[in-house]
């Protein structure tokens, strides 16, 4: 069984694989999530918790994410008349 900053830093690369830009910060307050900055996604862990913490923190954005666009019909799903 890996470490907790091994699966942190696994998962992180596997965030990264799906189009993600990962930063960290010090965000003292909001929980860490993820937002489009333009037509980047980007994922912000807090500095400010525990590798545990944020790998919760990762998991949690990440399935935000997933639950908000599979909820929504892409262009491509949409069929012309």
């Amino acid at each position: 069984m890996s470490n907790v900053v091994e699966r942190l830093n696994q998962r992180i690369a596997e965030v990264k694989q799906m189009g993600f830009r990962v930063r960290t910060e010090l965000l003292d307050g909001p929980a860490a999530n993820w937002c489009l900055l333009g037509r980047q996604k980007v994922v912000f862990l807090d500095l400010s918790h525990s590798a545990s913490e944020q790998l919760l923190q990762l998991d949690e954005s990440i399935a935000s994410y997933l639950a908000q666009t599979q909820a929504k019909p892409t262009t491509t799903d949409q069929q012309v008349a």
